[in-house]
């Protein structure tokens, strides 16, 4: 196997990769000492050794560092930095980069204004304060204003504020556009074509079942902005979402057809119609990175075969991932690249031995059926530690799920591009293909959503650095023994193997031994660092918890839940209807079992009542309100945990916000402890419990309306916390916390933690000390401490 070019390509690539982290993540000036180090390293090592693929190494950290520092050091212009620092009014012309992306909001209360448009733009032209400069420099435009759909090669004119881009982006500045963009220019012929059969596939689908109207278009173009968040997080959590992100597979598929289409033809002709047909493909499904890499890798292939018929396919790819790097050396920090470079290599070095073995082991298996599972699991090994790093998760479902679904993918791929390129023709032929495209989806979409809800099967992986470090081990050794396989002997093999059932038994009983340094041991509840919003949860049981609240997205409260190794929530707790507490629902609901649901007793606002009691009616998942004084009990691990609904008694009107003021508040007795959870009432609420209940001195609270200026002092008083947790974004609009709710309980003697500074906040139970303070009710033979993950 000719693995020379491996080496200089990795080389390049991880040499682009920790330049451009160091010079857009860390610091700017830690360029030059980079670039300065590799130099020498590479000196030292090519003065010491003169092996030829030394050499080659060498050469490929020093261009790729070059290549790195070439494209980032345009970024810190002296001219846009103080514009952008001055957030000036600049007017740019540019030409549109890639398709807009629609970003849907949750910052709002009721998520009422929640759209906003995001715009790739390379800038040719900027005129600020009197002057016009001539540039070629990529920005991004964000707009709230319904735009026209632009396509790509777009020449369009902005008018907005020049702000700084957020470190780790390929832009220079962030235009934050006044009006409505203006188009200069429409896209070239080529492009428009694209468009024009893009919108023609969305046409014939119009009249489709949803989730084929949503699926068809990724499957067939890579089209995913019409899919729907249910459907995304389904493909997602089944380990299917790449069928959606175009890749091999579609550029083979395309290779192949023309090449049998073209079968009469030369070979040089053949060829030259491949490449043609590949690179129109990679205008239709735009340019991502895993599109470049197939693309690349399909057309180095084609040329190798032409010029040396029996050459290897592992050449072709790091020739590919060196020819991409040096074009666009971003890729080098992209996931996506990475998913795909380490997928692609997985199945050149491991499908056939896999093949072999699984058709061994099982030698009546359909041929087609061993291979799609040996694609499959050779894939998800290859990738593991990138999805570990992305917070993906990991699920044996994706194994008959990804069997059963990649077969159908690429029929629809075909019927899909054929349903659009003769829908121009003839409408009723471009339906029909639609139709045929659309039942092999809908099939997809139901083992997507089938695989996604099977808990059981669900790997609760480590999580950050010693779970990327855990999976780059097994991936390591999976590798080693497919490579050793056929020397082994039978009595090493039977080892082997039982080893590899034991690991997997431990991980389908979901009884596994934790060296993560979080959650700590012996943990009661965790505050969630889910930005500006609220999530709590209190520990039932090993994975098993009760949850208040799941703050504003789905994607911060399933990470805090996932780290917890929380797969059952007997008790999902929602103190009010406002997004911040409500809008992570979907996060909490996927891939656990949840019993009861308890609602506040007001349904304000309503669009956020009706996002709840839909989600719940969809999953069939109980819920009622939770009412003043109803108190709920738990005995779990002999430790008693008792909730009490201590407000809201009534609702409060035209005091603030009626839906703070009538915020579920709840006691919970864990053990011998007391956490008072204050959801968002304000002074007219906070007053109003008082008078109706003995509130006791409390060891945690968790304080009201995210740290508002809106306190009323008797309460913090009366409670007098010996912590108090904040759950708060960070640089958020609000203001919060503010300054006198911090020094308020600051004022009764307790310790501030802040999720915004800390993360994810935890309160331990830790033995064989005494509880002191002012909320010290005797002697306690257990104390509490609290660790946080920053």
């Amino acid at each position: 196997m000719d693995l020379r070019l491996v080496p200089p390509a990795l080389a390049v690539w991880l040499s682009c990769a920790v330049t451009l982290m160091l010079a857009t993540r860390i610091n700017p000036t830690y360029l030059l000492f980079w670039c300065a180090l590799t130099a020498l390293s590479t000196v030292w090592l090519v003065g010491h050794r003169s092996e030829y693929s030394l050499v080659l190494v060498a050469v490929g950290v020093i261009v790729g560092a070059a290549l790195a520092s070439m494209r980032v050091m345009p970024l810190h212009s002296a001219l846009i930095s103080q514009t952008a620092d001055a957030r000036a009014t600049v007017t740019v012309t540019g030409v549109v980069n890639s398709d807009p992306i629609i970003i849907h909001r949750s910052s709002g209360l009721d998520w009422s204004t929640s759209a906003a448009t995001v715009i790739p733009l390379s800038v040719r032209q900027l005129h600020v304060r009197g002057t016009t400069f001539a540039l070629a420099l990529p920005m991004t435009v964000m707009t709230n204003t319904q735009t026209a759909k632009l396509v790509p090669g777009t020449v369009v004119q902005v008018v907005g504020r020049l702000v700084p881009s957020s470190p780790g982006r390929n832009s220079a500045a962030v235009i934050r556009a006044y009006d409505e963009v203006i188009i200069v220019r429409g896209p070239p012929r080529y492009q428009a074509a694209a468009q024009q059969l893009r919108l023609q596939l969305r046409e014939n689908l119009s009249e489709m079942p949803e989730p084929a109207r949503e699926l068809v278009p990724g499957l067939a173009l890579g089209d995913s902005s019409n899919m729907g968040t249910a459907l995304s997080q389904d493909m997602r959590n089944s380990g299917l979402s790449h069928l959606i992100a175009v890749s091999g597979a579609n550029v083979a598929l395309i290779i192949v057809v023309m090449v049998w289409i073209t079968r009469k033809f030369t070979q040089r002709t053949q060829l030259l119609i491949a490449i043609v047909s590949v690179c129109a493909f990679v205008v239709l499904v735009r340019p991502q990175p895993s599109v470049m890499r197939a693309a690349t890798m399909g057309i180095v292939v084609l040329v190798s075969r032409y010029f040396r018929p029996r050459s290897s396919s592992l050449p072709a790819l790091a020739c590919a991932v060196l020819l991409l790097v040096v074009v666009d050396p971003w890729l080098a920090i992209s996931y996506g690249f990475a998913l795909s470079v380490f997928a692609t290599a997985g199945l050149l070095l491991y499908a056939e031995t896999t093949t072999k073995t699984l058709t061994a082991l099982v030698p009546r298996c359909p041929t087609w059926l061993v291979q799609a599972v040996a694609v499959t699991i050779v894939c998800q090994i290859a990738v593991m530690p990138f999805l570990v790093a992305l917070g993906s998760s990991l699920t044996w479902a994706s194994i008959p799920a990804n069997a059963m679904a990649v077969p159908l993918a690429g029929f629809v791929m075909g019927a899909g591009l054929l349903s659009a390129l003769f829908g121009l023709i003839w409408d009723p032929l471009g339906q029909l293909l639609a139709w045929c495209a659309a039942i092999p989806a809908l099939v997809i979409a139901q083992v997507a959503r089938t695989a996604s809800h099977i808990s059981w099967l669900q790997i609760d992986w480590p999580v950050g650095p010693a779970g990327v470090a855990g999976a780059s081990t097994i991936v390591a050794l999976l590798m080693y023994e497919l490579s050793a396989w056929r020397s082994r002997t039978m009595g090493e093999r039977g080892t082997v193997s039982l080893l590899v059932l034991a690991l997997v038994f431990q991980c389908l009983t979901h009884q596994r031994v934790s060296y993560l340094t979080w959650p700590p041991p012996n943990w009661q509840i965790v505050m969630c660092d889910v930005g500006q919003g609220d999530s709590a949860v209190i520990r039932v049981g090993a994975h098993s918890a009760i949850v208040i609240d799941t703050g504003p997205v789905p994607e911060s409260v399933d990470r805090c839940l996932r780290d917890l190794a929380i797969n059952h929530v007997p008790l999902l707790v929602l103190t009010h209807f406002h997004a911040d507490h409500v809008g992570g629902l979907t996060g909490v609901l996927n891939q656990r079992r949840v019993g009861t649901v308890l609602l506040p007793p007001l349904g304000e606002p309503k669009f956020m009542k009706s996002f709840v009691n839909k989600e719940l009616e969809r999953r069939r998942i109980d819920a009622r309100p939770l009412n003043y004084l109803d108190r709920i009990s738990f005995n779990s691990q002999d430790i008693p945990i008792v909730l009490d609904c201590i407000w809201p008694q009534r609702i409060i009107r035209n005091q603030g916000s009626d839906a703070n003021n009538s915020s579920l508040v709840l006691l919970a007795t864990v053990g011998q402890f007391k956490y008072l959870f204050t959801g968002d009432i304000e002074p007219p609420a906070q007053e109003a419990l008082l008078r109706l209940i003995d509130l006791p001195a409390v060891d945690v609270l968790k304080i009201a309306h995210h740290g508002s200026a809106n306190q009323f002092p008797e309460f913090a008083w009366r409670a007098s916390p010996r912590f108090v947790l904040v759950s708060v974004g960070a640089d958020n609009d609000y203001g919060h916390p503010a300054t006198s709710a911090l020094a308020l309980y600051q004022s009764v003697g307790a310790q501030i933690y802040r999720t915004d500074q800390s993360g994810d906040i935890a309160v331990v139970e830790v033995e064989n000390q005494t509880t002191s303070g002012l909320n010290a009710t005797g002697p306690r033979t257990k104390g509490l401490e609290v660790a946080t993950r920053k």
